[in-house]
């Protein structure tokens, strides 16, 4: 049976059909109930309830807040060096302040937007409809200015909520199989809120949920690269130690939404090994209700459980699954003759795009940040210079380029058939971002090949690649004086329209903007 029969069948027994060979990937039906289709949006509720909208940010009650310090480190090293070296790094993490400094240029609020009485606070990493389903948490040991524990980060006031006292790193590495994780000075968990994106997006808000913490996480590889701090993206860990560890809770009511753990960050070299511990114990917190009330979606759930690993000796036998994947090599980006600015200030003028200019970029604004884009993620999400994402490009209007549609692969690009602005913006949920853009960016994975190597855990590792895939490769658009934004689109007539057996992923439009961005913002405590 070929790749293709084998998922058609797949997804016939997800959607209730029994004509043809049956599936128990809970993640691949999840995929194709989320598929959009031009007689079908994903997920569509009608008019949205902006009384009942999710609060973007996690808030504890009772627990007295640590005011992070916004005199942050500098760094002046190039972005453009600093996104295209692979060069391991050794640096040590430079006490709270550094942290400080990852974590807002990881997930910080650099923009502040007043809408009738509503704050939108903008953060370094985007969020389709700015509802931010990411929160992040620090697992240290003692560090300069910070006592050993775990600390939840609040991004609008830009402060730490204690929530455990000790070291827990050796619990964590545990959980993770990887002593090098307990061994770090500090990691950065991701978790996801379901609620938070389900809301507006329905159950395909389950996607968002990787597609933003990917967002997250290049951003924090790439802050701290910067400082010469390696950091790492791990995927595989066992999630109930792990949700335990960070007091998060699968309680899907308004007051708690639900919270899944989506990956885990190490920061820093390694020092000592600490000692283990014992299971810690439960952490009683009451956090203000993200709505007035909020939908259960037990399929979601279920999709996502199909996923975890139950015991460490399961998390490297998933390792090894995903190692063992096909997987295409990664670019190898050359420095371009562009501007030296620092990877602090591209961060800061990052911004989605709203609207492009018809105006025709030069061929190195496409091959240089499809390169960067696609270069190895330190982690565990594969195989060292090797990536499960291969994106497809729609041309426009690129110097020296037909038009037309093409495969990145190798570092080439290779045509695959004809594109226009309207059919991509077609393509792109007839919104004109698309088309309008001078070329846009389908990044896609043959999720039913990694699934059936690496069982449902794959699916999120697949999404979660993506995700910082398209984030590096907005920022490298920003650095070659570009603009970019993501993008939604129908699933299967891109796959049609690109005549791949892969998925898309996701979507990025690259151009130049026709109007002026305003930059971000450096950190403060002004937040409500």
């Amino acid at each position: 049976m070929s790749p293709a029969t084998r998922a058609d069948a797949a997804f016939e027994h997800a959607t209730g059909s029994d004509s043809m060979e049956p599936s128990t990937s809970q993640a691949l039906a999840h995929h194709e109930r989320t598929i959009h289709r031009p007689d079908r949006l994903s997920g569509a509720r009608g008019p949205l309830d902006w009384s009942n909208r999710p609060r973007p940010d996690k808030r504890y009650r009772g627990i007295e807040p640590i005011a992070l310090p916004t005199d942050l480190p500098r760094s002046e090293a190039p972005a453009v060096s600093v996104l295209t070296d692979d060069a391991p790094s050794r640096g040590k993490l430079r006490g709270l302040a550094g942290l400080a400094r990852l974590l807002f240029f990881a997930d910080g609020v650099v923009r502040r937007r007043e809408l009738d009485d509503l704050t939108l606070h903008f953060r370094a990493a985007p969020s389709a409809g700015a509802l931010y389903p990411v929160e992040a948490y620090v697992v240290c040991g003692d560090i300069d200015g910070l006592s050993a524990g775990l600390y939840h980060f609040e991004p609008v006031t830009f402060s730490l909520q204690p929530l455990r006292d000790g070291d827990w790193r050796a619990r964590l590495g545990e959980a993770a199989a990887d002593p090098e994780l307990a061994a770090a000075p500090a990691t950065v968990a991701l978790t996801g809120v379901p609620w938070r994106t389900m809301w507006k997006y329905g159950e395909r808000g389950y996607r968002h949920l990787f597609w933003d913490a990917g967002a997250v996480a290049a951003n924090l590889i790439e802050a701290g690269a910067a400082m010469g701090l390696p950091v790492r993206l791990i995927a595989g860990f066992v999630d109930e130690v792990v949700a335990h560890l960070l007091a998060v809770t699968d309680d899907q009511s308004p007051a708690q939404g639900g919270e899944m753990p989506l990956a885990l960050m190490p920061v820093g070299a390694a020092g000592e090994e600490p000692p283990p511990t014992d299971p810690p114990p439960p952490v009683r917190t009451e956090v203000e209700p993200l709505s007035r009330e909020s939908v259960d979606e037990p399929r979601l759930w279920q999709a996502h459980r199909a996923g975890d690993l139950s015991s460490a000796e399961a998390v490297t036998a998933w390792r090894s699954q995903l190692v063992s994947a096909e997987a295409e090599p990664i670019a190898k980006p050359g420095l371009p003759p562009l501007d030296g600015e620092p990877v602090d200030e591209v961060i800061l003028r990052r911004g989605s795009t709203r609207r492009f200019a018809h105006t025709e970029v030069s061929r190195e604004k496409l091959d240089w940040p499809l390169a960067v884009a696609t270069r190895h993620v330190p982690g565990d999400l594969g195989a060292d210079e090797h990536t499960h994402v291969t994106p497809y490009v729609a041309v426009h209007a690129v110097d020296e380029t037909d038009a037309g549609a093409y495969r990145y692969h190798d570092s080439q690009l290779t045509p695959v058939g004809e594109a226009s602005r309207q059919r991509t913006a077609e393509l792109c949920l007839g919104q004109p971002l698309g088309g309008d853009a001078a070329y846009t960016v389908f990044l896609t994975a043959e999720v039913e090949r990694l699934v059936a190597t690496a069982g449902d855990r794959a699916y999120r590792s697949a999404q979660l690649e993506a995700g910082v895939v398209a984030e590096r490769l907005q920022l490298a658009a920003f650095i070659a004086a570009v603009g970019a934004t993501g993008i939604t689109f129908f699933d299967e007539d891109v796959r049609a329209f690109f005549g791949t057996e892969a998925w898309p992923m996701m979507a990025v439009a690259v151009g130049v903007p026709a109007y002026a961005p305003r930059p971000g913002s450096r950190p403060d405590h002004t937040g409500v």
